[in-house]
């Protein structure tokens, strides 16, 4: 048997078009936050039937949450 717990997160910053880094830098245009939640438990077993047979089981259970945010402002497309 084996278990399996994460809980991570993660924050980065998108890439964003040099026509928007010209207005400032230091803003975050496109932020992406993802966070995940992950249980995993994992069961498994052998048995001989016979010299010659081996029966082989896997039972597992999964549950994965993820969240996501992320966005994009780039309006820039409207002043073609």
């Amino acid at each position: 048997m084996s278990y399996t717990y994460a809980d991570t997160s993660l924050y980065g910053n998108g890439a964003a078009p040099l026509s928007m880094l010209d207005y400032r830098r230091e803003t975050s245009y496109t932020p992406d936050f993802t966070q995940n939640l992950l249980n995993f438990v994992n069961l498994t077993g052998t048995q001989f039937l016979t010299s010659d047979v081996l029966l082989s089981a896997n039972i597992y259970y999964r549950r994965l949450i993820t969240g996501s945010v992320n966005g994009n402002v780039n309006d820039s497309y409207l002043s073609v």
